[in-house]
């Protein structure tokens, strides 16, 4: 059979829900370690945009920057 074209665009599926879980996981594994835990997400993947990530990302505590290929960097 083969492959199906690569797709040209894909739609946001990512929400609110998804990043806090992600989030979650990630800092309260990080917890354990003495190293900060940094991560990164592709704002492209959330029906959110990157304003109002960063907002509500550092109404609760999170130091967030846009590293120069878009992506945010949470710590």
């Amino acid at each position: 059979m083969g492959l199906r074209p690569k797709p040209q665009h894909v739609d946001p599926t990512q929400t609110w829900e998804d990043l806090d879980r992600f989030l979650q996981q990630n800092f309260s594994q990080g917890s354990k370690s003495k190293e900060p835990t940094i991560v990164y997400i592709d704002p492209d993947k959330y029906v959110m945009n990157t304003k109002e990530i960063i907002q509500s990302a550092t109404e609760n505590g999170y130091k967030t920057t846009i590293i120069p290929n878009g992506m945010i960097k949470f710590e």
